[in-house]
């Protein structure tokens, strides 16, 4: 049992790695970043450039770029918001709150709504709720999320006015 569990944990670390390195591989390959934009502006001198990517070992191979991010990022330092000059950890922190709320509300909305219907659909086999409720299934995970999300707001909050459309800020917002 416990050489499974190993086992099952190094093939977990090594699909985990191959996912970070598929990740990281396509933002590589889209053209520009940061710096490209700075080049541009006439204030920041092409040294001042060329030291800030020497500084973040952007001026290094791809190899080695990724093994100084992937070292980074396990010792949880993901660097400095350049929109917001502030360090990622930070900013993510802030917005964690209201992030992780969101989530359970629509899991908990999920869990409310799919396991009843779920139950009366399993307990009605063949019968027509039950391919009403099953065609619906499909529709609704055909659907991209963002879609749905829209197509819930505007009709919760734009024609049934059960819900407000906004003003969920941070909970230090001032």
């Amino acid at each position: 049992m416990g050489a499974y569990i190993i086992r099952r944990i190094l093939i977990a670390l090594g699909m985990l790695l191959a996912a970070s390195l598929l990740g990281y591989g396509v933002m590589k390959l889209t053209p520009g970043d940061y710096f490209d934009k700075l080049r541009m502006d006439q204030r920041v001198s092409q040294e001042t450039v060329e030291r800030e990517r020497a500084k973040r070992q952007l001026d290094k191979p791809f190899y080695v770029q990724y093994v100084h991010w992937l070292g980074r990022f396990v010792t949880l330092d993901l660097g400095e918001s350049f929109a917001h000059k502030r360090p990622v950890v930070d900013l993510l922190g802030e917005r964690i709150t209201n992030t992780l709320i969101m989530n359970i509300a629509a899991i908990a909305i999920t869990w409310l709504v799919a396991l009843p219907l779920g139950i009366y659909a399993a307990v009605h086999q063949y019968a027509r709720s039950d391919k009403f409720l099953s065609g619906m299934s499909f529709i609704g995970m055909s659907l991209p999320n963002f879609f749905i999300a829209l197509l819930l707001l505007w009709i919760f909050a734009g024609v049934l006015n059960w819900l407000p459309a906004g003003g969920l800020t941070s909970l230090d917002h001032d």
